[in-house]
């Protein structure tokens, strides 16, 4: 079994949001137009990267190689997800977690995998069912009696949805335009990164933001979208950028980044563990507003993540 450090590392390449140059991101035209929450993880960008081919990616293929179930499914599907996945795009509307559609693109074949969802259907009723929807298959995969649902709509791309409803939606194109503060921060991002991330910040998490007691309450409160990116190279890049629309909040946010940069260092002073980490990511930290708009960026090396990494337990 693999230890916890090296765990961290497939758990960071597939969960951290991350950023860099290059071409806007683009919403997916399966996505529904009600949605308020995206996230998409290039893998392929990912799987290419000089540091995640060097910490991660033996460790995942070691994992992989002993999986048994794994290596029956590849056998049986011609599936191999190091090589076939492009991209995972999710979006996410409300808090409940009932109105999610996902998009899985890459190369697959669709014969083969129809045939062994043919098989688990016949063998275990009760947690994979196959109907029909409009001309495709749809396949229904039950859990704890909850359904996600999904279906191809070519070798390409596999559109998935925790509801029935939305999954037909998305397979017939009946998304529409997302909402304009929410396609605004996503053309802010790279579609180049690693892991991008946007999202509307919901009206609860806006009112729990004003009640705290300490901070800029006020400004907090003002921050209706906000999105993120990680970019992995050989290093780590990482960004957050939030959206008020007010100047005033946006600089009243900026001065509250500088405060804690503050207590970051004279924290950091006092403990020796500490120490490095903090002088790394104050070397290269920028809290900065434009407009009513703040971004947050900086940098990890690779050998300040491995420094990070020896800490953590083995198992």
């Amino acid at each position: 079994m693999l230890s916890y450090r090296k765990q961290l590392w497939a758990v960071m390449a597939v969960a951290l949001v991350l950023a860099g140059t290059g071409r806007a991101a683009e919403p997916d035209r399966y996505l529904a137009k009600d949605t308020e929450q995206v996230i998409v993880i290039n893998v392929k960008q990912m799987m290419g990267s000089a540091l995640f081919k060097k910490q991660a990616l033996p460790q995942i293929e070691e994992a992989l190689k002993n999986n048994k179930d794994y290596k029956q499914l590849q056998q049986a599907t011609g599936l191999d997800v190091l090589k076939d996945f492009d991209s995972v795009t999710i979006g996410n509307t409300g808090t409940g977690g009932d109105k999610v559609v996902f998009i899985i693109r890459g190369k697959f074949d669709v014969d083969k995998i129809g045939k062994v969802a043919e098989a688990v259907a016949k063998d275990k009723p009760a947690e994979f069912k196959i109907d029909k929807l409009g001309d495709r298959p749809l396949y229904e995969a039950i859990k704890d009696g909850k359904s996600m649902y999904f279906t191809f709509i070519d070798g390409t791309t596999i559109v998935g949805s925790t509801s029935k409803e939305g999954l037909q939606a998305a397979a017939e194109g009946k998304g529409g335009a997302l909402n304009k503060d929410l396609a605004a921060a996503l053309e802010g991002l790279n579609a180049r990164q690693s892991i991008w991330v946007a999202g509307l910040v919901p009206k609860k998490a806006q009112d729990a933001l004003g009640n705290l007691e300490q901070g800029p309450a006020d400004a907090l409160k003002k921050i209706k979208v906000a999105a993120g990116g990680l970019n992995i190279t050989t290093d780590v890049a990482a960004f957050v950028s939030l959206s008020t629309g007010d100047q005033k909040a946006a600089k009243e946010l900026v001065e509250a980044g500088n405060q804690a940069k503050g207590i970051i260092a004279g924290v950091a002073q006092s403990n020796e563990m500490l120490k490095p980490f903090a002088d790394e990511l104050l070397k290269t930290l920028k809290i900065e507003a434009t407009r009513g708009d703040v971004r947050i960026s900086f940098k990890l090396s690779e050998d300040i993540l491995k420094k990070a990494l020896e800490l953590v337990p083995k198992q």
